[in-house]
């Protein structure tokens, strides 16, 4: 039985609602200024999460077998989200070890954010690009609404720099709203290679005329591409420029316009990279575990829901990275599309891990977490 009010656990009479001690022992590991009660109600957590697929605590109390009536329960989930301090730094270790990152990396700088009554919730995330999927790493609870600023972005990028001072940044992506002279010259000065896209009105200095940057790739054929390797002025800043021409959602012209403080022979590729984060918020939200279900407003207990989340979200990954190399799930629809997201596949293996009786593959797939 689960005593949330104290903390243990007696996995012996927890059998459905809690495996065993594989994906503790790798918390004990990872998150050591946890205590041991601590941990065991955070492998709880975990599991119901993803079995559950919300962080809605109501609901979770629904799949935690107690004695105690809803209402206790989910008291005692919410005073544990309320009083358990979980590093960011130690969380990062342990996703960096958990992805297998020992050299260069792509990081993926993007927000996301929704209203709850009156609160506007606003994340600012900074995650990793691994395995053609974005991991979120470090994020900051932003006291406002709209984008962030310069500083608030630095504060992130430097936490990695420091979190990990042998790991090399092999780019930073983001999206247009990522867009600033003092921006783009600080992260000159922190020596980060960056691919982020700019408005098509941009203007730029042509043949000693102004004008837009699209004017740059308006002869262009829909998914035609050209690079510049010569440096122009953007925001009073030299940088290189390449763009192609596309079709939106709506069917009219428009452009990616991507500037690079670094010459690469093929930016507009690397910069693809940057719609993993994307994917990302929304397997952690309306295709995945409803983020947005929670009624938490406090910052730091929806940090801590969210570190909860990175875990199940890193454990579902690895699994389906697993799963993929053993089976063939690459068949695409008409447009373009797998039948099945990885995302999907390795959150359906992983409930019917910790549904089953038989806790054999439930271990395999925990040890898929464990680099020690």
């Amino acid at each position: 039985m689960v005593d949330i009010q104290s903390f243990t656990i007696n996995p012996q009479d927890m059998a459905t609602s809690y495996k065993g001690t594989a994906i503790l022992e790798i918390l004990k590991v990872e998150l050591n200024n946890l205590n041991l009660s601590r941990l065991k109600i955070m492998a709880l957590l975990i599991e119901n999460i993803i079995q559950a697929r919300t962080i809605c605590l109501w609901k979770l109390c629904e799949h935690i077998e107690t004695g105690a009536k809803t209402l206790s329960v989910n008291r005692r989930l919410q005073r544990f989200v309320a009083e358990v301090v979980i590093q960011s730094e130690l969380l990062a270790k342990f996703i960096i070890r958990a992805c297998g990152v020992k050299d260069d990396i792509y990081l993926l700088l993007d927000r996301t954010n929704w209203k709850f009554g009156e609160t506007n919730i606003n994340i600012l995330v900074l995650a990793i690009s691994y395995e053609g999927k974005g991991i979120p790493l470090f994020w900051k609870f932003l006291d406002k609404r709209g984008n962030s600023n310069e500083l608030e972005r630095v504060e992130l990028l430097q936490k990695f720099k420091d979190t990990f001072p042998d790991i090399k940044i092999a780019g930073l992506l983001a999206d247009r709203e990522f867009i600033g002279e003092q921006w783009f010259l600080k992260l000159n000065k922190m020596n980060i290679p960056f691919f982020i896209r700019i408005r098509n009105n941009f203007i730029i200095k042509r043949k000693s005329r102004l004008g837009k940057v699209s004017c740059l790739f308006r002869r262009l054929n829909i998914n035609g591409l050209k690079i510049y390797h010569k440096k122009r002025n953007i925001l009073n800043v030299p940088l290189f420029i390449s763009g192609t021409k596309i079709r939106n959602k709506f069917n009219k012209v428009d452009y990616c316009i991507v500037v690079s403080n670094y010459d690469h022979e093929n930016p507009l590729y690397i910069y693809k990279k940057r719609w993993q984060i994307e994917c990302m918020f929304k397997n952690l939200k309306s295709a995945g575990f409803n983020f947005e279900d929670t009624h938490i407003k406090k910052y730091d207990r929806l940090s801590n829901i969210l570190s909860l989340l990175t875990i199940a979200y890193i454990w579902i990954t690895k699994v389906a990275d697993k799963i993929v190399k053993e089976n063939s799930f690459e068949k695409l629809l008409a447009h373009g599309r797998k039948l099945i997201s990885h995302f999907r596949v390795g959150l359906r293996s992983l409930v019917s891990a910790l549904t089953s009786t038989n806790s054999k593959t439930y271990t395999e797939y925990a040890k898929l977490l464990s680099y020690t």
